[in-house]
């Protein structure tokens, strides 16, 4: 199709230069926008140490999707219930397990279950608490006490009641579970750093853990490089008074990305670098609801990686993948342009360089980018250049498949190469090897 319209457009345009008058009917292909052209710098030689911030959130039953689909990912983190998350398959991946505590209580959405609210019942709830901690402690999970306590449908008391509902919670996981289990919380369903400190500083004054700050980034009314940003204030707590009093070690976004970005690859780069630039020690991926209808929480498909008919890869997944194969030996890397964002890491003697290019939501999407990429700190004399675009696949699996190879010299320990434009929502990995 794009080729028959190329051809069109080239017809009518002729036939203008040679005064013939253009059928009746016929409409001139509208100009594309000239690609703007953008600088990338990769360094091979300023390694970074990061940790991984690939999650999921439920997506999985004891026997679907395929093991191959979820290891290739090499997940840090899976966030559920146990009787939402195959336990033995997440520790087979590598996944610390983080144990949602509210879910299993119930909301006030959900008439609690047939509860009542915590707060209202402290001994129920403790011993609620103490049997699920006797039950699961030792395995090295996080303890997630409670999901969103910022929102109507999943809690309706007050702050101070939510700080006595976690402190009651977090002792008795302390109590029957022992030291080595980590206690995260507020789990806010956006950045609110006063829920934050306020936990932090409640907690440090009636002796409770909180191991692990928590929250939740959907982009929401904010842009997704806003992350970084939250991240690093939330990671000030960390060196606090109050941060060293209860205990705190690490900060967690452990549910991330919007249900509008949700099946965007470029978005997805850009998600991950946020994280990654603003330290974060852990993600999950949210899940959503599909354009079709499909509930990705509920089904098989790791929150919409993986297609809900055919269990297999969709693009977002193919940008995970190229993200996990990087994630441990990260280098310095820096894109000209706020709304293209990379990843770069060493690949045997070589380089990979994950691109994305995104809408932040706080700006005018940009047009296509043309991207001048250069490499330092290659050792050998040439390098063969492989491009794969990732495009805005939406729904449908797919697999991306590589344009054809081209072989560049290296002088003086560097290349430039001049990437084919990436268009918005696209992402696209070059691998020099």
């Amino acid at each position: 199709m794009p080729a028959r319209r190329s051809a069109t457009a080239a017809l009518l345009a002729a036939a203008a230069l040679l005064g013939v008058p253009e059928p009746a009917g016929a409409q001139v292909a509208p100009a594309l926008p000239a690609a703007q052209h953008v600088a990338v710098t990769v360094d091979r030689e300023s390694p970074r140490r990061v940790k991984s911030v690939v999650g999921l959130l439920q997506g999985a039953s004891t026997s679907l999707p395929e093991s191959r689909w979820i290891d290739r990912l090499r997940p840090a983190l899976w966030r559920g219930t146990p009787e939402g998350v195959p336990l033995l398959r997440a520790a087979r991946a590598g996944a610390r397990f983080e144990l949602v505590v509210s879910d299993l209580w119930g909301y006030p959405g959900l008439d609690w279950y047939g509860r009542v609210a915590p707060w209202r019942d402290l001994d129920a709830w403790r011993g609620f608490v103490t049997d699920l901690a006797r039950r699961y402690g030792g395995r090295g999970f996080v303890w997630d006490v409670w999901n969103e306590p910022d929102r109507e449908y999943s809690w309706t008391g007050t702050r101070a009641q939510f700080h006595e509902t976690y402190r009651v919670a977090a002792q008795a996981i302390r109590a029957a579970a022992g030291p080595g289990e980590t206690i995260a919380g507020p789990s806010v369903s956006a950045f609110r750093r006063g829920w934050l400190s306020g936990l932090v500083g409640f907690c440090a004054d009636r002796g409770c853990a909180v191991d692990a700050l928590t929250w939740h980034e959907f982009a929401d009314g904010t842009s997704i490089i806003a992350i970084s940003r939250h991240a690093r204030s939330a990671r000030a707590l960390l060196r606090s008074p109050a941060g060293a009093a209860v205990g705190l070690r690490s900060v967690e976004v452990n549910e991330v990305g919007g249900r509008g970005d949700a099946l965007l690859p470029g978005e997805q780069v850009a998600y991950l670098d946020q994280l990654e630039r603003g330290r974060v020690d852990a993600a999950a991926r949210a899940c959503w609801q599909d354009p079709s209808g499909t509930n990705t929480c509920r089904e098989s498909t790791l929150d919409g990686l993986l297609d809900s008919d055919t269990r297999r890869p969709r693009a977002v997944w193919w940008v995970l993948e190229a993200y996990g194969a990087g994630v441990r030996s990260r280098v310095a890397s820096r894109s000209g342009h706020p709304a293209l964002a990379v990843l770069a890491a060493r690949r045997g003697r070589g380089a990979q360089v994950l691109l994305g290019s995104f809408d932040g939501h706080d700006r005018h999407a940009p047009g296509p980018l043309a991207v001048d990429l250069r490499v330092r700190g290659l050792a050998s004399s040439a390098v063969t250049v492989t491009v794969t675009r990732i495009p805005a696949g939406g729904e449908a699996a797919m697999t991306p498949e590589p344009e054809p190879s081209f072989r560049l010299a290296v002088d003086g320990g560097a290349v430039s190469v001049r990437l084919p434009p990436i268009a918005l929502h696209e992402a696209m990995v070059v691998r020099l090897s």
